[in-house]
């Protein structure tokens, strides 16, 4: 992320919503190393957030998929986005990513039942 007053080409605001400058802050070439990451359970995938307030700016897919990178970014971090408006297209996750595993090793599918402390 990026509060400068210039965006370079293909840019999008976002929603971030940190400071008065917010509508300014862009992404842009070199905005990953500004973005703070956190890894969940599998350590497969970054979790993207803004450093300041912790805001879900995306995933980011690469490390796991390194020959074909993928980002999923957070649509509600975009300003003037209706959201009931919005088309969506399903993405089938279960079976085009590979199961998740858990700290303890155990490998985690659709049948395996969630623990009622969640």
């Amino acid at each position: 992320m990026s509060t400068e007053d210039i965006k370079p080409e293909a840019t999008y605001e976002v929603g971030c919503h940190c400071d008065t400058s917010h509508e300014k802050v862009t992404w842009h070439n070199g905005s990953n190393e500004r973005v703070a990451r956190y890894m969940f359970n599998t350590k497969t995938r970054d979790h993207m957030f803004c450093p300041k307030c912790g805001a879900s700016m995306g995933i980011d897919y690469e490390k796991k998929l390194p020959d074909k990178p993928l980002y999923g970014i957070s649509v509600r971090q975009f300003n003037n986005i209706d959201l009931d408006s919005l088309r969506y297209k399903k993405f089938d996750g279960m079976h085009k990513m590979e199961p998740a595993v858990d700290l303890s090793g155990e490998n985690i599918d659709s049948k395996t039942p969630i623990p009622a402390s969640f």
